[in-house]
């Protein structure tokens, strides 16, 4: 099976989730929180709903020890929880304690409880609540204190450590405590967590039970921890909150203190101890020859066949590009995807090896292509070879709630096609006449001077002098090399040049010195359409909503996504002469403006076949949109090196 080559261009992270399974937490809130912002029973973390998995990632400090929380439950109701502690050796020696407060629980008497913090107690007192006190055993080289049987499962004693592994963003887990508590009485419990023995920490509280529900919208506050880099503008934070990774560079925060022993206060990290947060990353701005054509049956295509695009996908339940929702995606080889989770959803990636696994969600053969984390990071795959791709999510629920992408993969080759005009053939005596002190100058595939690829040579008049400091240049007429076809004449101003140039850029004496390409895309005739056929449409749709500047004069250079449906719109009604022409395009075409014919690939070609254009569609195919022989200027589409694609010799001009 052929797999697509995985660009990684950004760490995994975390996401904050406790997988058992296919089962996880849901983080609350998305980041690392510490500080004052849930330091006290008065502005409590809210659990939006205790039927459900939440994980909360906490940093516990001498100034502020106690992380509170709080849930609505039911008479009866089971309040499954979880405390975790990274494996860092630092921590090595954190007990974690939880004291549920809340109306039937026993009396919190302060003889029964000693090492409960007094500002815990007293706060049970006030209101008039009782509560009950759990602590993380002293000895943890087993698993033996752990109650619910997903976390019984999912652990295993490592290194003499009741270990838990969080295999999506490969995290290590040391689970310090594991219980339940069942709840006698309907209402609001309060939640304390602390470090047992007042040493600084970082730990993990998850509840209330082990459903998941990433779906559902809840309101969850952003974490204001004054830390650099705890909270969601930093897409790896997770990494951060384990010290690994990318992370790694940042790490000792909070380093280990007795806080009954030492009066020092621990200063936040600054400068060289932040990570750098440029958040391009949520920049996906999408080039317009880069922008796919989709359809309302989820099915994306790419005009751009020389690939070189990345196409931002919002990998949820519901795939979409942009507004578009998608199950079936064509690119070209070049292209690029960047999954992404910008709901903060988590999900994962797995390619599967057939549409029949894809279909069933049998994920017996699939393997792994993306963890959760590095999904929520941004996960960017190259597609570098030709073929078809299956690709899903495990998480539970979600490949069956539509959560499936099939992405084909083209050869350039095939979005294009090639043909040669019977009016066309005839070769130019056109030559280039330099005034006296000046010489003629030629540059080969130099896209500085106009010459895009090995089959174009760009010629024009310079000084001697100047002509020294021209790299890529030298002396004399591309007609001595047989460059002397289809001359275009253009006016630009290459890299450290005073002014304007004039060029004339002659093609070589080839097999293919008449034929040109165009691209395409196979559009059924009138014949053989069916109900599901909507490209033809699609095309016309396309050059009605971008090709009207053109028409009515306000644009002078053709934009791509009026070019491109333009030519494959071009190639249709030549395969299907019983289709009548549409009038948008006719318009479009009498402007000679949006339509132009680019060399074939030397290698690889398939030929030239000799075509009779459409009356209406006799034009100078030649000539480039905006181009002729006086001193316009160029669409920036043709000469800037950034804005141009090329595929072994033959040229095609984009946005």
């Amino acid at each position: 099976m052929t797999s697509p080559s995985p660009s990684r261009q950004l760490v995994v992270i975390f996401v904050a989730l406790l997988i058992v399974t296919t089962v996880g937490h849901r983080s609350l809130p998305s980041g690392i929180t510490c500080g004052s912002q849930f330091s006290s029973p008065n502005t409590p973390l809210t659990i939006p709903n205790s039927g459900i998995s939440w994980a909360n990632y906490g940093i516990y400090t001498c100034e502020d020890p106690i992380n509170w929380l709080e849930a609505e439950a039911v008479a009866g109701q089971d309040l499954k929880f979880t405390i975790t502690v990274p494996v860092i050796d630092r921590f090595a020696s954190v007990r974690m304690s939880a004291v549920f407060i809340g109306p039937g629980l026993p009396a919190l008497l302060p003889e029964e409880n000693t090492g409960v913090s007094n500002d815990i107690l007293q706060y049970a007192a006030d209101n008039v609540m009782g509560g009950v006190v759990f602590k993380s055993p002293q000895v943890q080289t087993n698993c033996d204190h752990l109650h619910s049987q997903e976390m019984i499962d999912a652990t295993t004693v490592k290194d003499g450590r009741c270990d838990f592994y969080e295999p999506f963003g490969g995290s290590n887990m040391w689970v310090v405590m594991d219980d339940v508590i069942t709840v006698s009485e309907s209402g609001t419990y309060k939640v304390a967590v602390y470090e047992e023995h007042g040493f600084t920490a970082k730990a993990s509280f998850a509840c209330c039970d082990w459903p998941e529900d990433f779906l559902t919208p809840y309101s969850v506050p952003e974490s204001t921890c004054p830390a650099c880099g705890t909270n969601s503008s930093n897409p790896v934070w997770s990494s951060l909150y384990f010290e690994h990774k990318s992370m790694a560079q940042f790490s000792g925060f909070p380093p280990i203190q007795n806080c009954s022993m030492s009066t020092d206060i621990i200063k936040y990290p600054s400068k060289d101890m932040c990570p750098l947060l440029d958040g391009n990353d949520n920049n996906n701005v999408q080039l317009e020859k880069c922008k796919l054509g989709c359809n309302s049956l989820g099915e994306c295509h790419s005009h751009n066949v020389f690939g070189g695009c990345t196409h931002f996908l919002d990998w949820n339940v519901a795939p979409k590009f942009g507004d578009a929702p998608v199950n079936h995606v064509i690119i070209f080889k070049g292209d690029k995807i960047k999954f992404t989770a910008p709901t903060g959803m988590p999900h994962n990636l797995f390619q599967l090896p057939n549409e029949i696994s894809l279909d069933q969600c049998d994920f017996s053969e699939s393997s792994s292509v993306a963890q959760v984390g590095e999904i929520f990071a941004g996960y960017e795959i190259a597609f570098d070879v030709a073929g078809i791709f299956y690709f899903s999510c495990t998480i539970t629920g979600h490949c069956n709630a539509g959560q499936r992408l099939t992405v084909e993969v083209k050869d350039a080759l095939d979005g294009l096609k090639c043909h040669r005009h019977e009016e066309q053939e005839k070769n130019s005596d056109k030559s280039v006449l330099c005034q006296n002190g000046q010489v003629n100058a030629r540059a080969i595939d130099s896209m500085a001077y106009g010459s895009s690829n090995a089959n174009e040579c760009a010629e024009f008049c310079t000084s001697p002098t100047a002509l020294s400091f021209m790299s890529g240049v030298e002396a004399g007429s591309c007609s001595d090399i047989f460059f002397k076809y289809n001359p275009l004449t253009y006016t630009l101003k290459p890299p450290n040049s005073p002014a304007d140039v004039e060029v004339v850029v002659f093609s070589i004496k080839d097999e293919f010195t008449f034929c040109h390409c165009h691209s395409y895309e196979e559009i059924a005739c009138p014949e053989e359409e069916n109900m599901n056929d909507a490209l033809y449409d699609e095309h016309i749709q396309e050059i009605t909503k971008f090709c009207t500047g053109i028409i009515d004069g306000s644009e002078g250079d053709c934009p791509y996504n009026c070019f491109q449906p333009m030519e494959v719109l071009h190639l249709h009604y030549i395969e299907c002469t019983n289709r009548t022409m549409d009038p948008m395009y006719q318009k479009v075409e009498n402007t000679n403006q949006c339509h132009v014919g680019a060399p074939p690939p030397l290698e690889g070609s398939i030929g030239c076949n000799l075509t009779q254009l459409p009356e209406s569609s006799k034009k100078n195919l030649t000539q480039l949109p905006g181009s002729s022989t006086s001193n316009s200027k160029v669409p920036i589409y043709h000469f800037v090196p950034t804005a141009i694609i090329i595929f072994n010799t033959c040229l095609y001009y984009t946005l």
